[in-house]
């Protein structure tokens, strides 16, 4: 009897569990790598194969950004890779929203 790879299979597994981020507008990007490291902690995956496995969950825009940013790297660090996708996709709605809940706050109190 032939096995197949617990890692390969873990893998595929972990991205259907945690799902794709492509920055569509209800997207949140750390909510999403939140997630997705959890999962990947949760299934027992390296650093190495974390940042991996949030490299496969992307799809559209942000697939395409990240192909082009870490073109020219030759491993992934999963400390970069999150901190790039954080800084390209954190939500400007989201800002926006805390931004106006504190403005709001702000005008009760006074």
């Amino acid at each position: 009897m032939q096995f197949v790879n617990k890692g390969a299979f873990d893998m595929a597994t972990a991205i259907k569990t945690v799902g794709c981020f492509s920055d569509k507008k209800e997207e949140d990007i750390h909510t999403w790598l939140r997630d997705t490291t959890f999962t990947a902690r949760v299934f027992g995956l390296t650093e190495d194969q974390t940042a991996r496995l949030i490299c496969l969950g992307l799809r559209g825009p942000a697939l395409s950004w990240i192909a082009m940013a870490f073109e020219r790297v030759s491993e992934l660090d999963l400390a970069e890779v999150t901190k790039s996708l954080k800084s390209r996709f954190y939500s400007s709605q989201k800002t926006l929203a805390t931004l106006d809940g504190v403005l709001n706050r702000n005008n009760l109190a006074t």
